[in-house]
Parts: C-alpha cells; structure tokens; sequence
C-alpha cells in the first residue's frame, strides 16, 4: 500500500529496534519505513526516496550515523532533510543535531514525528500525580 503521508525512516543497525520503532509509528497512523544500516539508506536516498525526518542509530558497524549524516551534508538533495540522532552511548553526535538517548522516551519519539511530519497527531497525556 503505498502513502502519500510524510514518510519518516527509522535507520538502526538493531532489526528489533528498527521494527519496533516503525511498528509504534504506524500504529500511531505515521507512514515509516526502516532501515537496517546507515549503507542501505543511503541508496534509498539516492535512489530517491525523499522522507521528512530520519530517526538515526548513531553508532553503526560499516558505516555509523555520522558518516551517513556527512553523506547527506554533502548532497544538495539531501542535506536538508532533518535528522534525529539516537544512542545509548555517550558518543558525540554532529553540531546541530537532536539527539535522543536509548532507551528512548516513546512518547518524545511521537512528539517529534509529529513535529516533522507536519501532522500534527500526537499529543502526550499529560501525567497524572
């Protein structure tokens, strides 16, 4: 089925991570798509595919989430799409990044989907005392 809905990727070298996080995304009626590995999104943006967030593992084998983000920097098509890092590590992330750190906050996930998506959807409850 394909979506005209803003579409966000999920890029993490973890298959559990990346499925989970898409499978949250959409049952919150967000059109995602995951990735495992920073290699194989980078050739779904050069062949096109154009989201409008990605949710980036920073620490990856082969190619880590900042060298994929050096790639972006570097494509006038690309450079421009927003970025979100995420580790559960204390590695540095790029200047200018959001960095979300693992285990991570599901609802701020949400928030942020829904910030860059465009569409507003989700607003967290607020909690109760």
């Amino acid at each position: 089925m394909l979506s005209h809905d803003p579409l966000i990727i999920v890029v993490d070298d973890d298959p559990y991570i990346c499925a989970g996080l898409c499978e949250l995304l959409t049952s919150e009626g967000f059109n995602a798509r995951g990735f495992v590995g920073a290699i194989a999104t980078l050739d779904a943006l050069s062949s096109g595919l154009r989201p409008h967030l990605i949710l980036l593992d920073v620490q990856m084998p082969l190619m880590d989430g900042r060298d994929l983000v050096a790639e972006l920097q570097r494509d006038p098509e690309l450079k421009d799409i927003p970025v979100v890092a995420m580790t559960a590590g204390n590695y540095r992330v790029p200047s200018g990044l959001r960095l979300l750190k693992k285990p991570l906050d599901l609802d701020e996930v949400l928030r942020l989907a829904s910030r860059y998506s465009e569409a507003p959807r989700y607003e967290a409850s607020p909690a109760s005392c």
